[in-house]
């Protein structure tokens, strides 16, 4: 039985979503880089722990792996009477005394007899984690490339992992630690250890890194790209031969001879598409790999909206081979067929878009990414805010040269007060500029979608997030604004897309991508504002100008639109100069806005500006125009 299976679908679906990390306590971090360094008071916290394989067996005790090969899940529960509403904190990671493991992602400690210590820290988000009570941990014991970065535990600074060799056949003790913070800053430390077991003989293995089934690579070019992977052990010096074949057809042979693993190698010049078959062979070993596939590699990442909540599952893009994902629920990270939800199980937009694309394109699509609800976007930077947190390393392993990073998230910003909306434009620029790095793609195409209605109240909540998201893209030529104001929403919680607007969402991710692909020009999918201004001398109509509006339409709602002035500032100070007409001059490509008077000093128009109306402006493609605020009036067309 494979992770890939129904059946194995259906197990994780009867246990609860929780997050693929745990948890990171945030600005306090720096208060402690380990246990030993600030040891915590034992209590009467008790750890459980359950242990999944690959083949999908669930036993109290781990199971045993092949040299080189497979994974453990560690399921970790705990006892506690804290709720949501309580200020606890939690940090959770696993210690191996004496030996160092693939996904260990801190640097060797000296314990106090002298003996190094690694740890795997569970990535979750910053403070508060309330009433959490458990935890999932994904332990490999294969091969660690050189160069990932470590934890970002912030008395460390910054610090880059060495290679980790697979480890070797033998039985090695680890231990699970749980420590939580409660209030009154009350420390609590649980520890339950258990011993894994690695099999098989070294001399008979043949030990590939950085390929497996599934995956896709991402293209250099338009037409190719290559599949690398390292040789990391059974490989004397000696002749190799490698080969990429489609339905029984050869594409690529290669051979040569190396001077023993490790080793890296490259099949280049494999053209776009798939599935292929890889198959490397020395030393009479081989190792062949099944549906292979070059194309691009999309990075995804945000809060609720961005995981997507719509609950209409038979809506759902289902499983199309060629559109592919680095299965993010539960830690998992292993390729597979991408369905909807890619990040749980309900509906998003991003197998829509990437479907779509791959349909008309032929070019493959890899997804992969993290997202987790309520979060701003300082969950997703480091603790002193210099970097990007748990994206890093999931990039630096497997999204090296991703062409796209996919970006919907800002809600939560708003609700933190003035401080945190002012900075979101910065944290947003420096978000970016890391995901670019850590993927070593400075080109890196980025879309942001940005935030739609909310029905909880009639004035500006949201607007200042929106126009940070725009005035992002307006100043990164590489990037893309998707706009969700027309889109429906819950009419419960009224802040939620509903499944037909996350699909709406994703035709127009996939539109756009394919447009940049076809024309190579990069622009967003609906109408761009390009000009306001004044268009009689007596200043009482305004015209508010678009590119890429050819068969703009509307419904003509003065609610949509909102005109300040000196003494009209806003909901909360003077309101607004009163509209009496709107117009949308189709030909034109511009909406004309009567004023039932001329506005007093300076002039701004805001669209979309009230959070629960949003607006109805679309392109002939029906996509639509993104809100704005405060865009000055010119005195007459600036064009």
């Amino acid at each position: 039985m494979s992770l890939r299976s129904p059946w194995f679908r259906a197990v994780l679906a009867l246990a609860p979503a929780i997050p693929l990390v745990a948890c990171l306590p945030g600005r306090c971090l720096a208060q402690a880089a380990n246990s030993s360094q600030q040891p915590s008071e034992q209590s009467a916290m008790k750890l459980s722990v359950m242990f999944y394989d690959a083949r999908v067996r669930l036993m109290a005790t781990p199971p045993a792996l092949r040299y080189g090969e497979g994974f453990i899940m560690a399921h970790i529960k705990w006892n506690t009477t804290f709720t949501d509403k309580d200020h606890v904190r939690y940090r959770v990671w696993v210690e191996g005394k004496g030996h160092e493991w693939a996904s260990a992602n801190t640097l060797a400690e000296m314990d106090e007899s002298g003996s190094p210590i690694w740890r795997q820290y569970v990535y979750a988000s910053h403070g508060n984690a309330g009433g959490m009570a458990s935890s999932r941990v994904k332990m490999e014991f294969g091969y660690r490339p050189e160069g990932l970065t470590a934890f970002p535990l912030t008395d460390k600074g910054p610090v880059k992992l060495p290679a980790a060799l697979p480890l070797p056949p033998g039985k090695y003790p680890f231990t699970i630690c749980v420590e939580r913070t409660g209030p009154g800053e009350r420390k609590e430390l649980a520890r339950k250890d258990f011993e894994i077991t690695i099999s098989g003989d070294p001399a008979s293995s043949l030990v590939i890194n950085g390929i497996s089934d599934g995956q896709v690579f991402q293209r250099s070019s338009k037409q190719a790209g290559e599949v690398t992977f390292q040789v990391i052990d059974g490989a004397p010096a000696g002749q190799w031969q490698a080969s990429v074949t489609k339905d029984g057809q050869t594409i690529i042979n290669s051979s040569g001879s190396f001077s023993g693993a490790p080793a890296s190698f490259a099949i280049t010049d494999v053209p776009v598409g798939g599935p292929y078959e890889v198959r490397f062979s020395t030393a009479g070993k081989t190792r062949t790999f099944n549906n292979i596939y070059v194309g691009d590699l999309w990075i995804i990442s945000g809060q609720s909206n961005a995981v997507g909540t719509g609950g209409e599952q038979s809506m759902g893009a289902k499983p199309m081979p060629g559109v592919q994902c680095l299965e993010p629920r539960y830690g998992i990270r292993e390729w597979t067929v991408a369905r909807d939800g890619f990040f749980e199980h309900t509906v998003g937009a991003w197998v829509t878009a990437a479907q779509m694309f791959y349909q008309e394109t032929g070019v493959p699509v890899g997804m992969m990414g993290i997202a987790q609800g309520s979060t701003p976007i300082t969950w997703f930077l480091t603790p002193d805010g210099s970097d990007i947190y748990s994206l890093r390393p999931l990039i630096e392993k497997h999204g090296k040269k991703a062409a796209v990073f996919l970006w919907y998230q800002g809600e939560s910003d708003f609700f933190l007060g003035q401080e945190a909306r002012d900075a979101y434009r910065s944290r947003l620029k420096l978000l970016t500029d890391k995901v670019r790095e850590a993927a070593d793609n400075p080109q890196m195409m980025v879309g942001i979608c940005q935030l739609g209605k909310y029905g909880w109240h009639k004035d500006d909540h949201f607007a200042v997030i929106r126009e940070a998201q725009r005035q992002f893209v307006l100043t990164d030529p590489n990037s893309v604004l998707y706009a969700t104001i027309p889109y429906d929403i819950h009419q419960g919680d009224k802040i939620h897309l509903l499944t037909h607007s996350y699909i709406a969402l994703g035709r127009q991710v996939g539109a756009q991508m394919i447009e940049r692909e076809r024309s190579g020009e990069l622009r967003s999918p609906g109408p761009v504002l390009e000009d306001v201004y004044f268009t009689r001398p007596d200043r009482r109509q305004i015209a508010v100008a678009f590119t890429n509006a050819q068969g703009l339409s509307g419904q003509e709602a003065a609610d949509e639109w909102f005109v300040k002035d000196s003494t009209h500032r806003g909901f909360r100070d003077g309101g607004f100069v009163k509209i009496s007409k709107v117009t949308i001059n189709a030909e034109g490509q511009r909406v004309l806005l009567d004023l039932e008077s001329a506005p007093q000093g300076d002039a701004a128009v805001c669209y979309a500006y009230r959070c629960d109306v949003g607006g109805s402006l679309v392109n002939g493609a029906g996509y639509p125009a993104a809100a704005f605020v405060d865009v000055p009036v010119a005195l007459s067309e600036s064009r």
